[in-house]
């Protein structure tokens, strides 16, 4: 297009307008000199001068500076009042002298001049045809100038509306956004909510099972009850008979220590006859011995010689050969001195000796006196009753049963100690009576009150202190298992409360969907109106382009 003429400043405006919108840039802002010079290179239809001078135009200093639309339009107008000039010289070189050189001047003949003036009048012509086409051309760029104007205006417009689409499209790609986080946190609620109905249905089955769980130990608590009142009962039992069986030992033990004084009375009245009868024996020794010395037969003994060294077997082969009747009384008593000495006098079956009944007295005091020490081996010991034992044998038959009955164990302050039998025997068919006693000193004589450690009792208390542990345990256990249904419940009762709520929240984000996606549909169909308008427009445009190219061709 050409921009010479008599076109107004605005002209030039509007082109330097359109030369920033190609170059890119709003019309507003501001352009380099070397990005627009590039730009407009190879459209420039002109040489390399009218180039460099049309660049020194707009940068004489040659530092690159920015230009705007209005310096880029003065630039534009200084480059065709300078075009215009040069042309209107060139023209005048002939046109504009109407006179014809001399020939001399010129060295041109007439006929030459001749043609010349022909020519000069055709380029008259010419020119004249050429200034109306100026003027044509002028007037259409004119128009297109105005054409141009009017689809600028409607390009801005359209920017601006383009401008709305886009910030629309950002909104909506807000929306769209915020729907699918919305969409995300509705499946992760769905899935939170599913995993919460599996915890609730654990906490149910756990719950079932617990509650079983309680009722079995509910009904093992009451067969526990009743085995453990069964318990009581049975030790109540036991604890009377034990108490009738201690008082009947309380009453034997009592008839047992008066006739242990008695023993113990007569023991010592026959110790003392004893030691009296020893006497008398060691001094018939010493003057059997003297005898002995004094006799004049030192090589033979005579038949009935005295040995004083018997051992035990003579001695109780001696014992033995005395009467049934000689050997002990029948009121189970020990023999006196008078009784042993007339059973010897009345034996017939040996004469008697006086060595030998010696001897005999002798034995038989040692054995009384082994069984003396025996039974009173508990005399100087200040002690409690630790022991009391009856055991009574049938002794009719030697094939008889024997029955052992436990003792009583029965203990206060001593400590316990058993003291031998004494065994009072009579003949092989009669009932022979052993006693195991615990002989204690007759003036501190203590009763047995308590049988706390008899086995079966100690048995049947460690058998209710279990019942009452495990009593204890599984109340615990019930307490605990109930603590733990409460627990669960309270737990499922937070559960459904949180159900609930995001059900609640379910809801409201369902409708903000819906309302979401009400909005996008309104906004793309805005959009989808818009964009086919926007179209149109563009088709226009590119119409009225392609018409003003083939215009300027």
């Amino acid at each position: 297009m050409d921009l010479n003429g008599d076109s107004s400043t605005d002209d030039y405006f509007v082109t330097a307008a359109r030369i920033f919108d190609y170059c890119g840039v709003d019309s507003t802002a501001t352009l380099r000199i070397d990005a627009l010079m590039e730009r407009l290179a190879p459209f420039i239809k002109t040489n390399r001068s009218e180039y460099s001078y049309l660049k020194s135009l707009l940068d004489p200093e040659q530092s690159n500076p920015e230009v705007t639309v209005s310096g880029l339009a003065i630039a534009l107008n200084k480059y065709s009042e300078s075009h215009k000039i040069k042309v209107d010289l060139e023209e005048s070189f002939n046109l504009m002298n109407e006179h014809a050189p001399h020939d001399s001047d010129s060295g041109i003949s007439t006929d030459g001049f001749q043609l010349l003036e022909e020519l000069q009048f055709e380029l008259k012509e010419k020119t004249h045809i050429a200034q109306q086409l100026r003027n044509q051309l002028d007037f259409t760029d004119r128009q297109h100038e105005e054409a141009l104007a009017a689809i600028t205006a409607e390009r801005d417009s359209l920017r601006a509306h383009l401008n709305m689409m886009r910030e629309e499209n950002m909104t909506l790609t807000h929306v769209r956004r915020d729907y699918e986080d919305a969409c995300d946190r509705l499946c992760c609620s769905e899935r939170a909510l599913e995993e919460v109905k599996r915890e609730l249905d654990m906490s149910r089955k756990r719950a079932r099972v617990l509650t079983e769980q309680v009722t079995a130990l509910e009904s093992e608590k009451l067969t526990l009850q009743e085995l453990l009142s069964k318990s009581k009962d049975e030790c109540h039992r036991i604890n009377e008979m034990y108490a009738s069986r201690q008082s009947v030992l309380l009453e034997e033990n009592e008839t047992l220590r008066t006739e242990h004084a008695d023993v113990s009375a007569r023991l010592q009245d026959q110790e003392e006859v004893m030691q009296q009868v020893i006497k008398e024996k060691i001094i018939l020794e010493m003057e059997l011995k003297d005898l002995l010395n004094k006799s004049n037969q030192t090589h033979m003994r005579p038949d009935r010689s005295i040995d004083v060294s018997y051992t035990d077997e003579q001695m109780l082969t001696a014992l033995d050969s005395l009467n049934a009747d000689s050997q002990f009384a029948q009121d189970n008593q020990i023999l006196d001195e008078e009784l042993f000495m007339n059973a010897l006098k009345e034996d017939q079956g040996r004469p008697t000796n006086m060595s030998l009944f010696d001897e005999i007295r002798l034995s038989f005091c040692n054995i009384s006196r082994h069984n003396i020490t025996d039974l009173n081996c508990s005399r100087n010991i200040d002690k409690s009753c630790v022991q009391v034992d009856t055991l009574l044998v049938m002794a009719s038959t030697q094939t008889d049963d024997v029955d052992k009955y436990e003792p009583c164990m029965c203990s206060e302050t001593g400590k316990m100690k058993i003291v031998p039998s004494a065994l009072d025997i009579a003949t092989q068919t009669d009932s022979v009576q052993a006693e195991t006693l615990s002989y204690v000193d007759n003036n501190n004589v203590d009763t047995c009150t308590d049988c706390s450690k008899c086995l079966e009792c100690v048995k049947l208390r460690e058998n209710a202190t279990k019942l009452e542990s495990d009593i204890q345990h599984s109340n615990f256990t019930i307490a605990e298992m109930q603590s733990e249904i409460d627990r669960y419940e309270e737990n499922v009762v937070i559960l459904q409360n949180i159900v609930d709520e995001e059900s609640d929240g379910n809801r409201k984000l369902k409708a903000l969907i819906d309302n979401l996606k009400l909005n996008f549909e309104l906004i793309y169909s805005k959009y989808s109106d818009r964009s086919g308008k926007f179209d149109t427009i563009c088709c226009e445009t590119c119409s009225a382009q392609v018409q003003t190219e083939s215009g300027n061709l």
